[in-house]
């Protein structure tokens, strides 16, 4: 397989919409008073010690990106970089942002930088991290040579950028906060779940979108599509086939034919069965070949490992080509070579899972069976499964989880696995902490031909401080900068129908149902 060089961290910026501007998030909670800076910015350069070093601290006027602040800039060893801004009049509140796929992405980088300026113009102080390594100089997997860069990505890195921050608030404004948030999709939806799972005293409320959480299975279910595709590629340009004959078997299923597949173990599809085949000797854009169909079966198929574990398939959906492309175009396939999901699994079993390193294993030496017991190893550092939220419930915690039925990066049947098993750890307390939506028609973190996601942030700020416990939220889909379509987004397990009349564009006309 070719590796292009390309970066392929997963979105974590998605879940940083701008929050609706409301007094809510501009006053202190709880009837506090706004603090002011109690020490100039520049004198937190004295708080440099054995384990911190304070690199730069210095007062940033109100421009464009956000109002006057102090932005300081951090390093922890190895390779820790942290950058805390807190505005001249903070609201005693304090969010996180997380980080895409394998990090390593700079706290000055555009998206951040962009969420940064978000949350000061509400009066929260912020903090941003590299988690742990620099993906410049360690691409893809690579810093997981070293053990404590493996680490620091799987989890430490979290922690410690949240005592450091809480440690300048509290010298800054003579106050640590009073409410801490946290919101990330992806690589930064993984690191949410592992911020309740670990360090439950972290965070009030966390928003996880897409999950990165199971991530030992998803290299594994991305290895075998990698190798499947490796030994019969399937040819871009016949996604748009697989697309239709998909759609005209399942988009119906619902009780709509809206080009949206609500549920997708609704549908029964078998490429063997369902899609055309080609003649021996023939590979037009009109049928598959036996290898292609072969490919697809890998795909949509379940992997059973020796264990009694399973590699989930891969849900329908995310085939579609609309005006957004297809979601194949890039994490199954680039052009005819295998896309980002096969590479990072490449990159992973080279440098996460291989002891020492070996740069020079390819998918073609992959087997299941026995790398799903090497990759296992790596669970307790790498992987957000645990199921006993009971400290983070118990603390008042709220936890929003969301994810899309069309994700074509991450498969929506790993965070279904892992929210039945904490319904079946926490049990009937479940729902008083947590809210779980699958979106139907939603690609990795939005986009997708179904509607996308309202700020999961203002919902769990809401629960937490309001006491607004989530329902139903309105998900909306645009073209051309117009809402074209809203929806109802139910709960987990409810699903949204069609109540049979009126517009089947308006949300207005559908409700939830188990």
């Amino acid at each position: 397989m070719k590796v292009n060089g390309l970066l392929f961290a997963l979105l974590a910026n998605c879940a940083f919409a701008v929050l609706a501007q409301d007094r809510i998030f501009l006053d202190p909670p709880g009837g506090a008073q706004p603090l002011m800076p109690k020490r100039a910015c520049a004198s937190l350069r004295g708080l440099t010690g054995l384990d911190l070093s304070v690199v730069s601290a210095e007062h940033i006027p109100a421009s464009a990106q956000g109002p006057d602040h102090c932005l300081v800039r951090e390093f922890v060893q190895p390779a820790l970089e942290i950058e805390v801004a807190m505005p001249e009049r903070w609201n005693l509140r304090f969010q996180m942002a997380g980080n895409g796929g394998f990090g390593g992405d700079s706290p000055s980088s555009p998206a951040k930088i962009q969420a940064r300026g978000q949350s000061l113009r509400r009066g929260f102080a912020f903090t941003a991290h590299n988690t742990g390594h620099d993906n410049k100089t360690d691409p893809q997997a690579q810093f997981a040579k070293e053990r404590q860069k493996l680490i620091d990505w799987g989890f430490r890195s979290l922690h410690v950028t949240v005592e450091v921050s809480r440690r300048l608030m509290l010298s800054y404004y003579g106050s640590a906060p009073v409410r801490s948030y946290y919101a990330g999709c992806s690589g930064g939806g993984r690191q949410g779940l592992i911020l309740a799972q670990r360090f439950p005293e972290d965070f009030d409320g966390i928003a996880v979108t897409a999950p990165f959480l199971n991530v030992t299975g998803q290299m594994l279910r991305y290895a075998c599509d990698g190798q499947a595709l490796m030994a019969a590629p399937v040819s871009a340009a016949k996604q748009g086939l697989l697309a239709r004959k998909i759609y005209e078997l399942c988009d119906a299923k619902d009780g709509l034919k809206d080009g949206v597949i609500d549920d997708p173990r609704a549908c029964d599809f078998d490429p063997a069965r369902d899609l055309p085949h080609c003649a021996p000797g023939d590979n037009t854009s009109t049928c598959f070949t036996g290898g292609e169909l072969s490919t697809l079966k890998t795909m949509y198929s379940e992997e059973k490992l020796s264990n009694g574990a399973s590699i989930p398939p891969w849900p329908v959906s995310a085939e579609l080509n609309n005006a957004e492309g297809s979601g194949w175009a890039s994490w199954r396939l680039i052009g005819e070579e295998s896309g980002k999901g096969p590479q990072m699994a490449l990159s992973f079993f080279q440098f996460a899972v291989a002891n020492p390193a070996n740069p020079d294993w390819t998918l073609n030496m992959f087997h299941l069976q026995k790398d799903a017991s090497r990759i296992q190893a790596l669970g307790p550092i790498v992987d957000a499964l645990d199921a006993d939220l009971s400290a983070f419930r118990d603390r008042g915690g709220k936890l929003l989880l969301a994810q899309g039925w069309a994700d074509q990066a991450l498969n929506p049947f790993f965070t279904i696995e892992y929210y039945r098993s904490l319904q079946k750890w926490m049990g009937a307390s479940t729902d008083r902490f947590s809210r779980f939506y699958l979106v139907p028609g939603m690609y990795h973190c939005g986009g997708g031909p179904g509607v996308g996601l309202p700020d999961l942030l203002s919902v769990v700020i809401r629960w937490v401080e309001a006491g607004e416990v989530p329902g139903a939220l309105i998900g909306k889909h645009s073209e051309g900068g117009k809402v074209t379509r809203t929806r109802p987004i139910c709960v987990f397990p409810s699903k949204a129908r069609y109540k049979g009349d009126g517009n089947v564009d308006d949300a207005a006309n559908f409700t939830c149902v188990e």
